[in-house]
């Protein structure tokens, strides 16, 4: 019997061990996906942003923002490389907004230019609003639907026009 609960215990240890290391290189990477997305990728996200609007001409940097949101971060969240909680914590807003504003041109590109670009960024996507209902559902105490959670299309414009105003270094 002793033997046992000695095994149940190591057994234990080694599983939390197992899931503090999984935790920490998760938060590892997540720290290095923030800083390059909201230091690095300024100039990006504001002329993506632009180009949704209607302001910018060239899609290259829209193209460079859903690229990485498909990977690391969707490629990573999905294949549970990365704890989908950080995820949610640090890029929900960004990942609806962006999102949701592209997706008539994500549409468009997959089925005149190629149908395997992006393929993440939908279940992505789904994924956090999900955990968005979620929490709205702690919060409020009642079953939220996508309305409760999805910006509308004016709050998107605002947050685009946010994004397209950034200072950036260029």
């Amino acid at each position: 019997m002793f033997a046992l609960i000695i095994l149940l215990i190591g057994l234990f240890c080694v599983a939390l061990a197992c899931y503090n290391s999984y935790r920490y290189k998760s938060t590892e990477l997540v720290d290095r996906y923030e800083e390059r997305f909201f230091v690095r990728m300024k100039a990006e996200r504001k002329y993506a942003a632009q180009y949704l609007l209607g302001e910018y001409q060239n899609s290259d940097q829209l193209d460079f923002v859903l690229d990485y949101f498909e990977a690391p971060i969707a490629d990573k969240m999905l294949s549970r490389l990365i704890m989908e909680s950080q995820i949610y914590e640090y890029f929900r807003h960004w990942i609806i907004l962006y999102y949701l504003a592209a997706q008539k041109y994500i549409e468009n590109y997959r089925e005149n230019d190629d149908i395997g670009s992006w393929s993440h960024l939908k279940p992505l996507y789904d994924r956090i609003i999900e955990l968005k209902k979620q929490q709205y559902e702690k919060e409020l105490g009642r079953k939220c639907t996508d309305e409760d959670v999805i910006p509308s299309q004016e709050k998107l414009k605002e947050y685009l026009q946010q994004e397209a105003r950034l200072k950036t270094d260029l």
